[in-house]
């Protein structure tokens, strides 16, 4: 089975970094460590225009990463993430999150610090939370992780305090992205099916070396199967 589906891996693997070399915002966001063409160039294609986003959060909310929310008068409850928005976006999110706590010399202890304080689960999801966001300053600047590092992400950012925008001005955001203003890319339908099955690919060759006791990597370093 896997002698099968490496050939065909590896075809659409070339493709798709082909695809990357021609986007000079998918090369530059991966230089950030964790995030390769795959990851780069599906943000670059269904984020589009990042101009669009006044803040990180919205970008988050876009990509189903913040909590649905359930309040009665003074109460106040968060629930599991609202999973909106790109589900396969997501996915290569987490695997590169997850890439990145390892990576990273401040990730891993943040990670543990949420990991203890609020559970394994709400951990990953805040770490991948805080990679997408980054992407997103990265991909509107227009800067690479370097540079990331040296100017941070509130540089010049437009909005009130930080980058992030007065009420109104979310509001007229957020009914921006409700009614679809994103920007054309042309060929994007073709490289979206090209990635999802790039990822169909890929994770049934995970679960080949699953099914065979493989040592593969959890975001704490353990291995499956131990």
């Amino acid at each position: 089975m896997l002698d099968r589906l490496n050939p065909t891996i590896a075809e659409l693997s070339q493709a798709i970094e082909q695809e990357a070399e021609k986007r000079p915002a998918a090369q530059r966001l991966m230089t950030h460590p964790g995030v390769g063409a795959l990851t780069a160039l599906a943000f670059v294609l269904i984020i589009g225009d990042a101009q669009r986003f006044q803040c990180g959060k919205q970008v988050a909310s876009y990509l189903g990463l913040v909590p649905l929310e359930d309040s009665s008068g003074n109460r106040r409850r968060l629930g599991h993430i609202t999973k909106q928005g790109s589900s396969m976006l997501r996915f290569l999110l987490v695997e590169a999150a997850q890439v990145a706590v390892h990576s990273l010399p401040e990730w891993p202890g943040k990670y543990m610090h949420l990991m203890i304080q609020r559970g394994r689960k709400t951990a990953k999801i805040a770490m991948v939370r805080r990679l997408a966001v980054r992407l997103y300053w990265m991909m509107r600047q227009g800067w690479d992780y370097q540079q990331w590092i040296e100017f941070g992400s509130h540089a010049g950012q437009p909005g009130t305090g930080h980058g992030v925008p007065s009420n109104i001005e979310s509001r007229k955001s957020r009914m921006g992205l409700l009614t679809g203003n994103k920007t054309a890319i042309p060929g994007v339908s073709v490289i979206i099916r090209l990635l999802s099955s790039r990822i169909r690919l890929a994770r049934a060759w995970r679960c080949c070396l699953l099914l065979g006791k493989a040592n593969v990597p959890t975001w704490d370093g353990r291995r499956y199967g131990q």
